[in-house]
Order: structure tokens, then C-alpha cells, then sequence
């Protein structure tokens, strides 16, 4: 090769080297201050960049017998591999780094006219609920009645009763009443405007809204076939639905995977790769489902969930409760097989209910955040979901 080309050579790609190295630097410090994907990205193509402009300076300066330099050459070509490996790790973490949102923020939601709008299969019904029908918010069951002119909610719990409200006709606009004294109803808030729609052409439901603007929904009752238990059964068989890969527990560790379990929404639960389903059971506390569950084989676990697990506690009997009870020794943990878990889909089904919420893990704010990444999602059932995680993240109590 002539002396001169290669001079010139090494020259151009020395600096071509060095400036994208300098770019590299540039953009990993960057990448850690801003904490954006796309700048990850840049440097590691920047470092990639300038590691193979090093590689042919490094070649090109010992065949010059530029010992110096080619061997700083490799130096700047190892340093560019190292800002590579960092690029990709802060790729890989912003891949799979959960939803932050400020602590104030609330989620983003469509307006409730435009979503029943946008939809084909949607329709705002007439006001005329069927005498007879039966309702719930997800933790209270009423059968409505027509009473003196009024449609009469009266209902209850699994375990009490003697929740009710009314719903009033004033020109042609369903109106909440209270049944009792002061303002306190089960269901909005006295004077709340009340809307019946059907979503999806198949869920009928009943949205209150919010008397500051009267077109927020803040709470909502869904039609069901009047099967109290098996509706609040079926709640738990879909939190649970999944297949999991069963970690073992040790010393409060977390250990090595010992099987694989899968619940189904009809159920049952398989245990065994080689195994068939089988149904489990649910301990009833005050005659409502609680969160221990009996197992095929018999055990009874206390079980909370999270996004992405199911956490198995230890269960005993109270003979003074005369009921089983969870304990603190943690058995093993499941982690959810995929990346969907069943609540999302759930939420794009059917109306979230407050005793499924309340069994997730975590505070309130953090289970909304769970569902952050449905905020897009433009269909009703989702929409109407989102309005009422809003109303639940912001209550401070549970009234069973």
C-alpha cells in the first residue's frame, strides 16, 4: 500500500473514530440523565460505529509502524465496547421498567360520549329497567323493583342486606334518590344523573356520573342472572386464570421452579404437567368468598396476586373464627407465564369488580398503574373500567 494513502487513510479514520466516540460518551451520559430509550439506541449504534473505524485505525497504524498509537487504538476500541454493553443494558431496563406516573396524575380517559359514539356495538338505552332484573357493583347485589312510580334498588352482600336506593324519572333522565336519612346512597350520590347503556351489544349496565360535570361515570351496576355466589366465584376463577411457573420458597427466599400450575376460568386448576384439571375450592367467610383457597390435593392457601404472581401462603384453621385464616409462612410463589396478565383481558371483558381489586397486592395507586398500559385502549367495557379504577384508587376506605 502506498506510505501516503495509508497516512491519509489512518488520518480520516482516526478521526472519524474519535468523533464518534466522543458521540458515544456523549449520548450514554445522555441516555442515564433523560432516561429515554431512543438515546440508548443512538449510543449504542454511535459505539458500534466507532468501535469498527477503531479496528481498521488500529490495523492501519501498526502496518505505519505507529506503535503508540495503534495501541491506543485498541484501548479506544476496548472503551467503545464497554459504552456498547451499557447502551444495551439501559435498553434492556427501559424495556421492562413498570409504569412510572407522577403521584398526583390520573389516568387519561376518553370522554364517555365520544367512546359510546365511536363504537358500532354500543347503544344508550331507553330507561325503562325491567322490573325483576338484578344488578351489582362487583361487591353489593339488588334486584330492582317498581315502587309508588320509582325503580326500587334493594340488596346487599353475601353476608347482609339492607342496601337501597332509588332511581326517579324527572323529564325523561334517570335521577339517584336516597332511601334513607341524610344523603347517603349505596350507588352516586342523591340528584347523581344515571344512564342505561349496552356495551358491546351484550352487557347491559347502568353508569351514575359525576355531579360536577354530569358525564364522568363514577360508578357503575352491571345486569347479571341473579346467581350471587357463582357470579362472585367466577370473579376469582378469572383473577386467577393463568399458567404459572411455581417458584419455591426457602428461608424467605426465593428459590428454584418446581413445576407448573394452571387455573382455569371455569375452576379448576392443573398441577402437573402429566396431571388433568381439577376443581379447587373457595373458603367462605361470612358466607363471601375469601382469599384462601382449598387446593385438589386438599391444602388450604391463603393466595394474593400481583401483575405478574400469585403469592401462596400457609393456611389454618381458627377454631374460634370457626373459619381458615392465611399465616406470614410463604410456601412458593407463581410467576405468570407471558406478558398479559389475566386482569388486563379481564378488563376488556367485563366490569372490574372492588372485592377482585381488593385482593390485589400493593396500595391503590399502584394497582391502578398495573392497568396503564389500557389507557389507549378505545373500546367501552375498557373505558368504563378506567373511569371506575379512577373513583376506586382514590377511596381511602373499603365499605364491605
Amino acid at each position: 500500500m502506498n506510505k501516503e494513502k495509508m497516512q491519509n487513510g489512518l488520518f480520516v479514520s482516526v478521526s472519524c473514530g474519535c468523533v464518534l466516540f466522543v458521540l458515544a460518551c456523549i449520548g450514554m451520559v445522555a441516555a442515564v440523565v433523560s432516561d429515554a430509550d431512543w438515546l440508548g439506541i443512538a449510543c449504542l449504534i454511535m459505539g458500534t460505529l466507532a468501535a469498527l473505524t477503531l479496528i481498521v485505525s488500529t490495523v492501519l497504524a501498526f502496518l505505519a509502524r505507529r506503535w503508540w498509537l495503534g495501541v491506543a487504538s485498541v484501548g479506544a476500541v476496548a472503551a467503545c465496547f464497554v459504552i456498547m454493553l451499557f447502551a444495551a443494558v439501559l435498553i434492556s431496563v427501559g424495556q421492562y421498567k413498570p409504569p412510572h406516573h407522577d403521584e398526583n396524575e390520573q389516568i387519561v380517559l376518553r370522554d364517555w360520549a365520544t367512546v359510546v359514539a365511536d363504537d358500532s356495538l354500543t347503544e344508550a338505552l331507553d330507561n325503562r329497567v325491567a322490573h325483576g332484573s338484578c344488578w351489582t357493583d362487583g361487591r353489593r347485589f339488588y334486584r330492582a323493583t317498581e315502587q309508588g312510580g320509582k325503580l326500587v334498588f334493594e340488596g346487599g352482600t353475601l353476608h347482609e342486606g339492607g342496601y337501597r336506593f332509588a332511581l326517579t324519572d324527572e323529564n325523561d333522565t334517570l335521577r339517584v334518590e336516597s332511601m334513607e336519612e341524610g344523603d347517603y346512597t349505596p350507588f352516586g350520590m342523591p340528584g347523581c344523573r344515571v344512564a342505561r347503556y349496552k356495551l358491546e351489544g351484550r352487557m347491559e349496565v347502568l353508569v351514575v356520573f359525576n355531579p360536577s360535570d354530569d358525564a364522568t361515570p363514577m360508578a357503575a351496576l352491571e345486569r347479571f342472572d341473579g346467581k350471587e355466589l357463582a357470579y362472585e366465584l367466577a370473579g376469582i376463577h378469572d383473577m386467577l386464570a393463568g399458567t404459572y411457573t411455581v417458584m419455591e420458597v426457602k428461608d424467605g427466599a426465593l428459590g428454584d421452579s418446581i413445576g407448573v400450575w394452571t387455573f382455569y376460568a371455569d375452576g379448576k386448576v392443573k398441577m402437573s404437567p402429566d396431571g388433568k384439571p381439577a376443581p379447587y375450592g373457595v373458603e367462605l367467610v361470612f358466607d363471601m368468598p375469601s382469599s384462601v383457597i382449598v387446593l385438589p390435593d386438599g391444602r388450604h392457601v391463603l393466595i394474593s396476586k400481583s401483575a405478574t404472581s400469585i403469592y401462596v401462603n400457609e393456611a389454618v384453621y381458627d377454631k374460634d373464627g370457626e373459619c381458615w385464616v392465611g399465616t406470614d409462612k410463604r410456601l412458593c410463589e407463581l410467576a405468570l407465564q407471558g406478558d398479559m396478565d389475566s386482569w388486563r383481558d379481564f378488563a376488556k371483558r367485563r366490569l372490574l369488580r372492588p372485592s377482585m381489586l381488593d385482593m390485589m397486592d400493593g396500595e391503590r395507586k399502584s394497582v391502578k398503574d398495573l392497568f396503564s398500559p389500557l389507557w389507549e385502549d378505545t373500546n367501552p367495557i375498557t373505558q368504563l373500567n378506567l373511569h371506575l379504577l379512577n373513583e376506586w384508587s382514590r377511596e381511602e376506605d373499603v365499605v364491605d
